[in-house]
């Protein structure tokens, strides 16, 4: 009963609603939703177990983009109090992961959840901020949707990672377009875009996985 209730309001705000609207219009809605959310599910178990499921299609197809192994290391960007990205990776591939993210409290509360899921020896919970985090010895990259100074993040990935490195990054697309902040950017201007899988968890939501430019 309550998972039949959560995904009908779900369903209801981002797929019959979220439908009417223009692409990217409902973002400012979506990221206040998506904190809802996360602070919803995270004190409920059977809450934060649906919300797993939820993620799951999104990061299954966005780990069918690349390849990972146990030596990599992966960061993910935004990781939000539930972490559902950092853990799901945890539970698909052996590669270990780093999680920031720039709410304190959301830090704080997504240790004790991840430790409550014994992946603590995986995954490694950070406060920090993706516009000026050393990203140099990450493998891959994921940049969570809805994390702010987005701009300032695109510039610190096209300029800092490595050439090998492959990053996923959240967005939406209008036109060819990712919406950045509250503008449509061209990012094949500043990366090579390899591939794109698109999602519906809370709205469509594109992920792109991009290389640095040679």
């Amino acid at each position: 009963m309550i998972k039949k209730c959560f995904l009908t309001f779900k369903n209801t705000i981002f797929q019959h609603i979220g439908s009417k609207m223009k692409p990217g219009s409902l973002k400012f809605f979506m990221d206040i939703s998506f904190a809802f959310f996360e602070k919803i599910a995270f004190k409920f178990e059977i809450i934060s177990s649906i919300y797993l499921d939820i993620y799951e299609e999104m990061v299954e197809k966005e780990l069918s983009m690349i390849k990972t192994s146990k030596e990599h290391l992966i960061l993910v960007v935004g990781s939000g109090t539930l972490s559902a990205t950092p853990i799901l990776i945890a539970r698909k591939t052996n590669a270990k992961i780093t999680a920031i993210d720039t709410d304190e409290k959301a830090v704080k509360e997504s240790i004790k959840y991840i430790k409550s899921l014994n992946l603590e020896d995986r995954i490694n919970i950070i406060q920090g901020d993706g516009v000026d985090y050393c990203l140099k010895d990450f493998d891959i990259i994921f940049v969570l949707y809805g994390i702010r100074k987005q701009k300032e993040m695109i510039d610190n990935l096209s300029k800092n990672i490595k050439k090998s490195t492959e990053v996923i990054f959240r967005t939406v697309l209008k036109d060819g377009k990712a919406k950045i902040d509250d503008k449509y950017l061209d990012l094949s201007k500043y990366f090579l875009i390899k591939k794109n899988v698109q999602s519906q968890c809370f709205g469509i939501v594109d992920s792109l996985l991009l290389k640095k430019k040679q």
